[in-house]
């Protein structure tokens, strides 16, 4: 007997795309009124069948009722043909007049079951529907603790590509993926809400909602646009249904009537939503207030003791037990140097460039350029408070302007001191003035610097040092926002941080900025170097140039006009400084110098100084001792070598430029007797007494 034979014997048989569709012949199927749309799929692999009944019927419900129907060589019905649910077999303590019809698994990223949706079904033909934390295999009646997940989540990410459909019910995203073949989701809420926690599971992706032929299901429509305008890509809300659908009709009715074709070009039709205010449901359905039907109704789970309720109304940490830790991938705003949500210091000695470096870093995060040959994953909002030299940031802001084209980005700058140390009235000031601004969920706030921002208090003292952080750490809480301090070194630049040690402990990322003895063909250039990456690699360096800039007769009127509203000082400046990448010879950091008769300049170029860096910093970190041509040296592999510099040649340049620039450098600071190779291995072949430490 084939599929078909078999889809045609049970009635209503229809073809889809993995087999066919029938009616189900469970007796107990639609409470007893029989299935009036083909619900049972049938696919036939060889000797082996396989049958889902997407109306819910219990599987074993729905073999018993086939042996009806095949032969019995057909089917070994001493092991089911479909492998049972490892989770199938649990149940929870329910009264005794509901009975489970089906049960929907929420599986993460993972491919772990966390949680189930079950649909009960009471003595009167009546349903209900119960959720189900799973940890350890068994089900847990509440979901407190469960961090929700989109129904149908492994597909969306293993087609990351593809539109993404979402439905109030789990039934309607099994239908329309298991007919149409696209990636349909729904939430574990239905229609009652949107679970804010499963929005950035849409950053970036197209989204279709398919509402509910009824008002709630607008309204959920509704609440889903809201919630996803300016995560998702792109929106659209298409209505299935028409003048002739019943009252609370979904996609499951739909796909009755329609082959995808249709679907294609109804979801082809509908416009991209641009503000929910204006989305609206069809006349059909506000013509009938009566015709609201009330969502799916979830039954309330058991209520726990008197004080477990009063401990979460007032609970605000979440205990994780170390089963269910799973660390998150570090998220960059800028790739290695800048990471989401970070707490961050820029330090250096007075002349170092620190607040130019940090204006720099705000306009290429909000323009979304390369920041220093860092590509800017995250471009967003920045928020720059300059309680110092905010009389010539004007100046400064016109030079970026003038120098990289940049026109109006959203950058927003308070050009005041803010006490972030002891003054709740000044923390509360701060809150009211970025919600009443533009800047309303920045990625960065930069805060210029942590001496004007102190109110007077003791740097070395741990108790003013640890408001500070505490204010810092409210401040990120309210916005979401990373967060850079700039800072002073110490007297002794080598120390470090200037004040109590307790804020080198709470930073995530300390970038110390250095300017070179050196200096370039242009008179300035420095250095970036991430002394502390809390999930990422220390010792990443960056290096700059300070290149000066003419500001137009029009952009210096705009600048004195901004200082004078703002009170600033009346400089009468035509020209400012503004950050490149560098330009020109670094300085020496292994006291390097190239064979006599070979020219001054052999391995002291830009690239070559950068890919001798890169060597001393892999055999600094991953070398091993070997002993090559009689003498011991600390080596590594030439490929490690290669990866290295492959990385600090930065995302932006071509495969092929890597590959020719890199044989040109290796070959290069070998003829200049800067590396030895052997075999796999490369080491440094400086006298001893030039060899940088360690090496």
């Amino acid at each position: 007997m084939t599929a078909e034979q078999l889809a045609q014997s049970l009635g209503n048989a229809k073809r889809y795309a993995r087999g066919w569709l029938a009616s189900c012949p469970v007796p107990g199927h639609g409470s007893g009124n029989g299935d009036r749309h083909p619900s049972l799929a049938i696919t036939q692999n060889g000797d082996k069948w396989l049958f889902k009944c997407f109306g819910g019927c219990d599987q074993s419900d729905v073999f018993a009722a086939m042996k009806q129907h095949l032969p019995t060589g057909g089917l070994n019905w001493n092991r089911p043909a479909v492998a049972r649910d490892p989770l199938s077999g649990i149940r929870p303590i329910v009264p005794p007049n509901m009975k489970e019809v089906t049960a929907w698994d929420y599986v993460d990223e993972f491919g772990e079951v966390t949680a189930q949706k079950v649909r009960y079904e009471l003595e009167d033909g009546s349903k209900t529907y119960r959720q189900y934390h799973i940890m350890n295999g068994e089900r847990v009646p509440t979901i407190r603790n469960w961090t929700p997940i989109p129904y149908n989540l492994p597909a969306m990410i293993a087609k990351p590509n593809d539109p993404v459909f979402i439905c109030e019910g789990e039934k309607a995203a099994e239908f329309l993926a298991g007919f149409y073949g696209v990636v349909a989701v729904s939430s574990h809420q239905g229609s009652s809400d949107w679970p804010a926690a499963i929005t950035p599971w849409f950053h970036g992706r197209l989204v279709v909602v398919i509402p509910d032929n009824d008002i709630p299901g607008w309204k959920y429509a509704k609440r889903v646009v809201r919630a996803l305008l300016g995560t998702a890509q792109a929106i659209k809300v298409v209505d299935l249904a028409d003048d002739q659908s019943a009252i609370g009709d979904d996609a499951v009715e739909y796909i009755e009537g329609h082959t995808f074709e249709q679907f294609k070009a109804t979801v082809a039709l509908a416009s991209v939503v641009e503000d929910f205010e204006e989305l609206e449901p069809p006349q059909r359905l506000t013509g009938d207030e009566e015709a609201e039907s009330e969502p799916e109704s979830v039954a309330p789970e058991p209520e726990p003791f008197p004080e477990v309720i009063e401990a979460q109304a007032q609970q605000r940490y979440k205990v994780e037990m170390w089963r269910d830790a799973k660390d998150e991938p570090v998220k960059w705003l800028v790739d290695r140097i800048v990471p989401q949500k970070a707490f961050m210091a820029l330090y250096g000695p007075p002349g170092t460039f620190k607040s130019f470096i940090a204006l720099h870093l705000a306009a290429m995060i909000a323009s979304g350029s390369v920041w220093l040959a860092h590509e800017v994953h995250e471009p967003g909002e920045v928020l720059y408070i300059a309680g110092e030299g905010h009389g010539g940031i004007g100046t400064r802001i016109a030079g970026l302007r003038h120098a990289y084209e940049l026109t109006d980005i959203p950058v927003g700058v308070i050009r005041s001191q803010v006490n972030l140390r002891s003054s709740d009235q000044d923390f509360e000031d701060l809150i009211i003035a970025i919600k009443s601004s533009e800047i309303q969920r920045p990625k960065l706030i930069i805060i210029d610097t942590l001496a004007r921002a102190f109110g007077g208090g003791n740097e070395n003292a741990s108790e003013d040092m640890g408001s500070f952080i505490s204010n810092c750490g409210r401040l990120q809480e309210a916005t979401g926002a990373a967060l850079l301090v700039v800072h002073h070194s110490g007297k002794d630049a080598s120390l470090g941080l200037r004040g109590h040690s307790s804020f080198l402990g709470a930073v995530d990322t300390q970038i110390e900025i250095s300017r070179h003895q050196e200096q370039d063909s242009n008179g300035m250039s420095g250095t970036l170097k991430v002394t502390k990456q809390k999930d990422g690699k220390d010792g990443v360096e960056i290096h700059f140039s300070m290149k000066q800039t003419a500001i137009t007769a029009n952009e210096a009127m705009e600048e004195q006009e901004a200082k004078s509203l703002n009170l600033g000082f009346e400089e009468d400046e035509s020209a400012t400084l503004v950050v490149v990448p560098f330009e020109g010879e670094l300085p020496d950091q292994d006291e390097f110098k190239p064979p006599p008769g070979r020219g001054k300049k052999l391995g002291r170029g830009k690239h070559q100084v950068m890919a001798r860096e890169a060597l001393r910093h892999v055999i600094k970190h991953q070398g091993e001792y070997r002993i090559m041509q009689g003498e011991r040296h600390r080596c590594v592999t030439v490929d490690t070598w290669r990866q290295e510099v492959y990385t600090r040649l930065g995302s932006d340049v071509e495969e092929s430029d890597k590959r020719k620039r890199w044989k040109e450098l290796r070959d290069t600071l070998a003829d200049a007797g800067y590396t030895a190779m052997r075999d796999e291995w490369v080491w440094i072949a400086l006298p001893s007494e030039m060899r940088p430490n360690e090496f």
